[in-house]
């Protein structure tokens, strides 16, 4: 049954209740709250994210009208898969700079080292694009597979990291995405400046995330036992 709230409101529910007459006695069940059964404990609904990557309950209803005016993205992430390789990836395409500007990094690679003419060289591995970070599976328990972000090395030994704040998250321990979250399609996630006023006529500005569908399978060009000369 619908339950109306007003616009500018944290609503929470402390208990639903129902009764039934179908037994003799007329009966009352107290249902759990979502997050509560016997299912997944990460499932959640109408919850907020705290600072500190936990959960608190409610239904946030901001005082803004109904229309919102957003940026272009000023970060954008790919979370695609790549067959060829065998491996998922988080690509980022965009961040933003410590000025505040958007840097596109396609196209950043990093600096290859070349061997001598005349000469062949074997790699266990090509490179990869400097943005381009795995996602690798990981057991979290059993059946429960999840991507965890790991970092790659440059040929030079420097550490190849995510550099906008998609995917560096102020959450406690690795960053991991259950394996279903990063469909064939892929999954793009963009970060944008979000504006609008609230029914007094009072401006807001925040920053907004956003996911939609990607355009499918990516390559990042990976291969293995290569020679090169």
């Amino acid at each position: 049954m619908p339950l109306e709230v007003p616009v500018g409101s944290l609503t929470t529910l402390t208990a639903v209740v129902v009764g039934d007459t179908f037994s003799s006695e007329l009966g009352a069940t107290r249902l759990p709250a979502p997050g509560e059964g016997a299912g997944d404990e990460h499932w959640s609904l109408f919850q907020l994210s705290t600072e500190d990557g936990g959960r608190r309950p409610g239904l946030f209803v901001p005082p803004v009208t109904a229309g919102t005016l957003d940026s272009d993205p000023v970060e954008e992430v790919l979370l695609a898969r790549d067959e060829g390789a065998n491996q998922a990836w988080a690509v980022e395409r965009r961040i933003t700079t410590p000025l505040g500007a958007a840097l596109d990094r396609t196209g950043t690679t990093a600096p290859v080292p070349r061997p001598a003419p005349a000469t062949l060289t074997y790699r266990l591995a090509t490179d990869v694009p400097a943005n381009w970070l795995p996602l690798v599976p990981v057991e979290a328990g059993p059946g429960a597979h999840r991507l965890r972000l790991s970092g790659l090395n440059a040929p030079d030994g420097s550490p190849l990291v995510p550099l906008g704040r998609l995917l560096n998250p102020r959450l406690p321990g690795p960053y991991e995405l259950y394996a279903e979250e990063v469909p064939r399609e892929g999954v793009t996630v963009t970060r944008t400046v979000r504006h609008t006023r609230t029914a007094s006529g009072r401006t807001l500005v925040w920053t907004a995330r956003r996911a939609r569908p990607g355009r499918g399978e990516s390559s990042s060009g990976l291969s293995f036992d290569r020679l090169e000369g």
